[in-house]
């Protein structure tokens, strides 16, 4: 007997695939409610609410996911995507609101940890109209973005505020006429 993608992701520790929601990566559809439900159902399911990246994983497989709106995060997660990130292959997330970002994580409890790795983000156009790729609040205690391709962003690639141990690694930026990254301080903005 072979497992469906809904009840793999029902196996305890087992990754919450997006397309178990009804995301379909063909890079037509418009798969943000589809994505958030999938990160409201992962963070509903972190025992305790915020355990550290890699207890719940959001899986993206290959294939191309359209947004327009941020996809709100509160909770500790890990996202992650499948094959090599790149612009034609792999699984892409790409923004089509002006003035957005792909993600915000604001969080609801001290001590948040989030990571990426092999993703690619780009934006519909970007080049400098505001919005970032990831874009992590004050509070967040671990934040770790690795393997990931970010083609240009609306205004930065990351942006991340006041957040404590950072480990940006192996990543690929390709930003022309916008920023790669904004570090925050506790006391600063950027």
């Amino acid at each position: 007997m072979s497992l469906t993608r809904v009840s793999f992701s029902m196996i305890s520790g087992a990754s919450i695939n997006v397309m178990d929601f009804g995301a379909t990566g063909n890079g037509v559809t418009d798969d943000t409610a589809a994505i958030q439900a999938a990160i409201t159902y992962a963070e509903a399911s972190a025992t305790p609410p915020s355990a550290a990246p890699g207890v719940v994983q959001v899986y993206f497989p290959f294939g191309l996911y359209i947004i327009t709106s941020a996809l709100a995060v509160t909770k500790s997660l890990s996202f992650v995507g499948e094959g090599h990130s790149e612009y034609s292959t792999g699984a892409r997330l790409i923004q089509n609101t002006t003035a957005t970002n792909h993600f915000t994580v604001a969080p609801i409890l001290a001590g948040c940890s989030v990571s990426w790795d092999d993703l690619t983000m780009t934006a519909n156009g970007g080049g400098g109209s505001g919005g970032s790729c990831i874009y992590v609040g004050k509070g967040c205690n671990s934040v770790r973005i690795r393997g990931c391709t970010f083609g240009t962003p609306q205004s930065l690639a990351i942006n991340l505020q006041g957040s404590d141990d950072v480990q940006i690694d192996g990543n690929l930026f390709d930003v022309s006429a916008t920023n790669c990254i904004s570090l925050g301080t506790s006391t600063a903005a950027n």
